[in-house]
């Protein structure tokens, strides 16, 4: 276990501590603490959205993953495309408006 901790790359360390945020936070909308509707739950979602394509872009363009040049570009794009694809103005909106 020790051995492992030790070769993670820094990327991994970010992901590890992405994810453990991300369960906590649903494990608090699945207890009703935090509410599932509403600028928290959209706050979450887009946080979620934004570190999976960034999570897909930074994975996937390793140069030592067995995977053809043209098979990566259209993962990497796909995160791309989710990153941009996120509504950010309805949260800037709400957090705004505070609904």
């Amino acid at each position: 276990m020790l051995s492992y901790i030790i070769k993670m790359e820094l990327y991994h360390y970010f992901f590890n501590i992405i994810r453990i945020i991300i369960l906590l936070l649903v494990l608090l909308m699945g207890l009703k603490i935090i509410p599932t509707k509403g600028k928290y739950y959209l706050l979450i979602q887009t946080i979620f959205r934004v570190f999976i394509g960034l999570f897909i872009i930074i994975y996937f363009s390793k140069k030592n993953l067995a995977i053809p040049a043209d098979d990566k570009t259209i993962i990497i794009s796909s995160g791309i495309i989710l990153i941009i694809t996120t509504n950010y103005s309805e949260l800037i909106t709400k957090f705004r408006n505070d609904e």
